[in-house]
Order: C-alpha cells, then sequence, then structure tokens
C-alpha cells in the first residue's frame, strides 16, 4: 500500500527542505598528502516553492593541507537561505597519519584472546582434587562401620 499526501503550497510561499550538498573538484592539499572529508552531506535550506534546488554544488579545488570550509562559506543560489549554523564545519583536507610500523606492535606484544575453556579446566581440576580426598574420606567412614 502506497500513501500520498498532497498538500496546496502557493507559489510565493517560503518552504524547509533537505537537499544534498555535493562536492566537486580535486583539493590543492591533495597533492601534498591532504584527504577531503566532508562531514555535512545534507543541508536545510529555506526558499520559495519555485526555487528548490536539486543540490547544493561548491568547487573545493581551491582548498590547500588544513583548510576547512564551513555552512557560511558555501555559495548559495539566489534567494536560498541555509537553516544551519554558519559555523558548522562541511569539510576538511586533513593530512592522513599513517599507521604504526607492524615492528613497533610486536614489540608491544599482541594481545591474546581469552580462552574460555582454559579458565574452566583449570577450575575443574582443583575441585576434581579436592573432591577426590573427600571421596577417600567416605570410604575410610564406610569402613569403619
Amino acid at each position: 500500500m502506497i500513501y500520498v499526501h498532497f498538500a496546496r503550497v502557493s507559489f510565493d510561499e517560503r518552504v524547509k527542505v533537505t537537499v544534498p550538498l555535493e562536492l566537486k573538484g580535486e583539493p590543492k592539499g591533495a597533492e601534498e598528502g591532504g584527504v577531503l572529508t566532508q562531514v555535512i552531506a545534507n543541508l536545510e535550506v529555506e526558499c520559495l516553492v519555485l526555487e528548490i534546488p536539486d543540490a547544493i554544488r561548491h568547487n573545493v579545488s581551491e582548498m590547500a593541507l588544513n583548510d576547512v570550509l564551513h555552512i557560511r562559506d558555501l555559495k548559495l543560489p539566489a534567494g536560498v537561505k541555509a537553516m544551519q549554523d554558519g559555523e558548522l564545519i562541511v569539510a576538511t583536507v586533513k593530512e592522513v597519519l599513517e599507521a604504526a610500523p607492524a615492528e613497533v606492535v610486536e614489540a608491544e606484544g599482541a594481545a591474546e584472546p581469552e580462552v574460555i575453556g582454559r579458565k574452566a579446566a583449570e577450575g575443574e581440576e582443583a575441585a576434581e582434587g579436592a573432591a577426590a580426598p573427600a571421596a577417600g574420606g567416605e570410604k575410610k567412614a564406610a569402613e569403619k562401620k
């Protein structure tokens, strides 16, 4: 079953909608080892019904290493207003730190996974050892009678 809700909207009415945010281009910082990370994928905007953009596109080719793109930096189409805080971070270009070398990990020692059966086996041996003398004591008591 499909449910559809129709609403009558005036052409001069402003509406709040969420539109996709597309970043285009290759940042300059990528040549220096930086990686572009998009933090916000959708942007909430307010505009006239007939001016709803299909997406907000921003060229990131001028972003250098350690640059940050905020919502206030986006160039929005005429009549479109961002409803989110202008200080929110849209994207960053940061250098990715390499993982620790394998030699360092080996020197620290690899953690062994806990073996559940091992502890139970040790506990059973102790329990069996304690039960054995008691069983022997019962036999002696039975022999005395």
